[in-house]
């Protein structure tokens, strides 16, 4: 091999293209492309991590969650029912308790018409003394009873009128007494358990003398602030 040969294939070992040359007839061979290659080897980066791992496919399949589903479907509806039980079992509950809230009340009851009908014999009979001493036992229970269920009668002769307890059917003009007091009950009212459970109807006093009194002791009053 002489000198020239030599030269020649030392750089042909150096060059980038091939040696054999390209036939005119073959297609030019299309250049790589720079960014696919880039992406392929940073996904074979990626995939050679250490603790890096594919996305698994979902553990439970459709048919396992459809059952679930139905499964939730059906503690539903039971659920409902049991409600739907509770609140009708509720419902009675309630009507049977109003309708029999007043048993022990009126057992208690009994006893006052019992002695009722016996003083109604009584005096059936022409016993007067008998027919008093009736009605006094049968007030005298009644009073009892209500004292029981927690029902006290007002007193209110003497007291200032207040229309949260009080109701007025009439004035009476006096200067015995301070206006708007109460003289005299015309019917009794009564509390429950310290609530109003019949407002007293009243009598109530009319005095002028308080009411210009009120007046007088009104403008004092103010003239003393003007000149405080």
């Amino acid at each position: 091999m002489d000198r020239e040969d030599v030269a020649l294939s030392e750089e042909d070992l150096t060059r980038d293209e091939p040696l054999q040359p390209q036939d005119p007839g073959e297609p030019a061979a299309a250049p790589a492309d720079e960014s696919g290659l880039a992406a392929a080897a940073e996904r074979a980066a990626f995939l050679t991590e250490p603790g890096q791992e594919l996305d698994e496919p979902p553990a439970r399949g459709v048919a396992e969650i459809e059952a679930q589903l139905a499964d939730r479907d059906r503690q539903l509806h039971r659920l409902a029912a049991d409600f739907e039980n509770f609140r009708r079992r509720a419902a009675a509950e309630k009507e049977e308790l109003v309708s029999f809230a007043a048993s022990r009340v009126l057992e208690s009851f009994l006893g006052i018409v019992d002695n009722l009908e016996r003083a109604l014999a009584h005096a059936r009979s022409g016993e007067p003394a008998s027919i008093v001493q009736g009605v006094e036992l049968i007030y005298k229970q009644i009073g009892e009873f209500m004292t029981r269920h927690g029902v006290a009668p007002m007193e209110p002769v003497g007291q200032p009128f207040d229309p949260n307890l009080h109701e007025a059917i009439a004035s009476v003009a006096t200067t015995e007494h301070p206006d708007h007091t109460v003289l005299a009950i015309a019917q009794k009212g009564y509390v429950l358990n310290g609530r109003v459970l019949r407002h007293a109807m009243v009598q109530v006093a009319d005095n002028p003398s308080s009411q210009q009194q009120a007046t007088t002791d009104d403008t004092s009053a103010s003239k003393e602030e003007s000149h405080g």
